[in-house]
This record gives C-alpha cells, sequence and structure tokens, in this order.
C-alpha cells in the first residue's frame, strides 16, 4: 500500500499548511495522482501474483481479488483520512478506519459462520477494503468539490523522493529484525522474538492517533517560518506522546510472563524477559517520533531520511552480530540499538533537538523513575492485574498533576470541530 502513497500525503499537508491555498485544486491533485498510482500498483502485481502462483489458479484468483480491491480501497480511505486530518476534524478519520475494520469483521465473520472456502472468503475480503474507502470518499466529496481537470501536481511533487524514501525505511525497519535473524540464528529464537516483537510494534499505532493532530499545525508553524510557536508546539507533542508510550509500556515492561502466558500460552514464556526489553521501545519511539515530525516540518525531511538509512545499517549489523551470540535477546538488544541510534540522530540533526528532548521528557523521566521505585516496593504483595492497573493510574494521576498545559492543549486539539 505503500506504493499507492509514496510520500504524498504528507507533501499534501505540507502544501495545504501555507496561506492562501486553493484546498480544492490541491485535493484534487492528490485524488488523481493515488488514483493513477493505484491503478499502475494494481498492474506491476499482476505478473507477481502469476509468477508466484504459477501451479495454482486457485490462488491466483484469491490473490487478485484480496490484492486489487485493497489497494484501491486503502488508498481511498487513505485520501479520506489526510483530508480530514488538514481540516483539523479527526473524528471523520476515526468514523473511516472504525467502519472499514467492522466491515472487514462483519464479512469475515459470516465467512467463517457460513464455512465458506476462499474463492468467496477472498472477494469478500477484499470488496471489504473498497466500501471502506468508498465511504471515506462520500464523506469527503460532502465536503468538497473535486476538480475534474487534472495537472502535474507540481507542488505536490517537491522533495517527494525525501519523503518517499523515508517512508520506504520506516516499513522495513519493522520487518529488519526477523528477516536478519532467520540467516543467523536457530528458528526457535526467531520465533521467541517474532512473537514478542509484535506486541510493541501494535501498541506504538495508539499514542500515533496523537501525532496525526499536531502534524498539520507543525508545518503551518514551520512554513510560517514561527520557530518559538513551532518549538512550543513540538514540546507539547513529545511530552504527550512520551506520556502515552510510558503508560503503554509499563504493564508488559513490568509484567512480561503473564502478558505472554495470557496471549500466546505457558510454552511460549521463554519469550518474556524478551518482551520487557522490547517494551522499551514504545517509549523510545515515542520521544523520536515526535522528535522526527520536528525536523520534517521544518523542511529537514532529507535529514530524517539519512537518520532512517543509517539505523537500517546499524541495525542490520546488530541483529547479525548480537541475533548470532543471543538468540531472541540478542533481537531485543539489537531492536533497543536501532531506537537509541534514531534517537540520537534525531537530536543530533535538529539545532534544537536536545533543548527539545530535555524539555518534552524531564518530568515525564522523574514519574517514570517514581513508579518503578513503588513498584518494587509493592510488585510482589498485589495480583499482576491489579499491578498494572496502579501503575498505570499513578504515572497519569503524575502526568495530569504536572503537565496541565499539555493536558489541557490536547484536549482542545481533540475535540476540536470545525465547519468544512
Amino acid at each position: 500500500m505503500f506504493f499507492t502513497d509514496l510520500g504524498l500525503s504528507q507533501t499534501f499537508i505540507r502544501e495545504v499548511a501555507k496561506p492562501h491555498v486553493d484546498l480544492a485544486s490541491l485535493f484534487s491533485e492528490l485524488f488523481f495522482s493515488r488514483v493513477l498510482l493505484c491503478l499502475v500498483t494494481s498492474l506491476l502485481s499482476i505478473p507477481f501474483v502469476l509468477f508466484l502462483y504459477s501451479n495454482n489458479s486457485n490462488m491466483q484468483y484469491a490473490a487478485f481479488w484480496i490484492i486489487i480491491p485493497s489497494i484501491f480501497g486503502v488508498a481511498f480511505q487513505g485520501i479520506g483520512i489526510v483530508y480530514f486530518q488538514v481540516r483539523e476534524t479527526m473524528i471523520y478519520s476515526a468514523l473511516i478506519q472504525t467502519v472499514s475494520g467492522i466491515m472487514t469483521a462483519v464479512f469475515l465473520f459470516i465467512c467463517i459462520f457460513m464455512n465458506w472456502g476462499i474463492n468467496i472468503v477472498a472477494p469478500f475480503y477484499g470488496i471489504s477494503f473498497l466500501i471502506g474507502g468508498v465511504f471515506s470518499l462520500w464523506l469527503v466529496f460532502r465536503k468538497i468539490q473535486l476538480k475534474l481537470k487534472y495537472q502535474l501536481p507540481e507542488a505536490l511533487l517537491r522533495d517527494l523522493l525525501s519523503f518517499s524514501i523515508g517512508g520506504g525505511l520506516l516499513m522495513v525497519l519493522p520487518q529488519m529484525g526477523s528477516l536478519v535473524m532467520e540467516r543467523v540464528t536457530e528458528l526457535k529464537q526467531v520465533g521467541l522474538f517474532s512473537a514478542a516483537y509484535r506486541i510493541p510494534s501494535f501498541l506504538y499505532y495508539i499514542p500515533g492517533v496523537v501525532a496525526a493532530a499536531f502534524y498539520p499545525l507543525l508545518f503551518k508553524f514551520g512554513n510560517a517560518n514561527l520557530k518559538e510557536e513551532h518549538f512550543k508546539l513540538s514540546v507539547n507533542q513529545i511530552r504527550i506522546m512520551h506520556s502515552f508510550g510510558v503508560v503503554m509500556c509499563l504493564p508488559f515492561l513490568f509484567y512480561p510472563q503473564w502478558w505472554i502466558e495470557f496471549l500466546f500460552g505457558p510454552q511460549w514464556l521463554e519469550a518474556s524477559v524478551t518482551l520487557s526489553i522490547l517494551s522499551l521501545m514504545v517509549i523510545l519511539q515515542s520521544v523520536s517520533f515526535p522528535l522526527a515530525d520536528a525536523l520534517t516540518t521544518k523542511g529537514m525531511q532529507r535529514k530524517r531520511a539519512i537518520i532512517l538509512f543509517l539505523s537500517l545499517v546499524i541495525g542490520i549489523t546488530l541483529y547479525t552480530i548480537l541475533g548470532a551470540k543471543l538468540g531472541s535477546l540478542g533481537g531485543a538488544y539489537a531492536a533497543l540499538g536501532v531506537e537509541l541510534t534514531m534517537l540520537a540522530g534525531l537530536i543530533a540533526f535538529n539545532p534544537q533537538g536536545l533543548r527539545l528532548f530535555w524539555k518534552g521528557t524531564s518530568r515525564n523521566w522523574i514519574n517514570l523513575l517514581i513508579v518503578i521505585g513503588v513498584h518494587m516496593l509493592i510488585s510482589g504483595m498485589i495480583y499482576p492485574i491489579i499491578g498494572m492497573v496502579l501503575d498505570v493510574l499513578m504515572y497519569t494521576f503524575m502526568f495530569l498533576v504536572l503537565n496541565k498545559e499539555s493536558k489541557e492543549f490536547v484536549f482542545q486539539l481533540l475535540s476540536k470541530r470545525r465547519k468544512v
């Protein structure tokens, strides 16, 4: 699905944040450009499917029904999500994702209940994404009129290569661990690492929702060269997303055995320490993500792409060495090494990076240390579920008390309604 966007959504947000823009024209350029990319991606996927399943016509049939409707459906959903993101009406973006998820779940439930085969399940699955995409476009076209005359989107293409490279690297980095480790260590260790890695990689989607609300405002301040406003907004984003990251991390950092047994069964308990280490990724990502946004929205996307490339190279090296020596634990340490590399680069490449990092996270680190201290005192006396709830509540309470301005800001941001 990356190839149906190639960074166009980000350049669209950047251009819309500029003063005196023709939103209808820019949106029309985005829409037709993405439709064109969908057509090209669909055509290119045909020979791959025919080659991969050359001896199985049933799999070819199923693959085409899943891939092609999904390409258009997800792209159309993305168009709606980014439109409502720039108009600061995130409720519609959430509605699009919710409707799409419900449609997919309903269709899959019907297929399982009716015990249908792959030849019926595949069309239903693909069409469910397409319905979500059509719903997204219906919402958008109620708000804006599409201009049918298409011209080369020069504004959207400006510096698109940096966004494309950065997006491609972001897509590769989460897959890198398992791909490298399966070549340097035994299959059991790869399985333990992959099972533990699924949890933090899923968790980060939650604070990412908050990040989407900041992006257009950051571009607005960056385009206008309002350095102080941009800095203050970046500090708020770091502080809020870092707090989300800590809250998401705490249960898995302190109670990995309980989660592994609950999710995968007692036979996977060996992955507990790996999960505890990998959960720290969520905290690090919750800082590096807004620091990366701070670079991008000030026109330094190329620096972000360079940092991602360096992280990829260092990551391959770390996974190869540590994975071979320590197995799944080595993979966990390598993953943390990648995140620390990225964080260090984002701080070093930004003239205000160190100041942003300190002002955005200093209070949160103090809160986290207090929670860790209290946890060590009482953890052996209480049941894990109660301990998780107490840890999260304790940290959340301290954040709300010590960061009133950030709390008020995010509530205003997420509750904002505007006629579009």
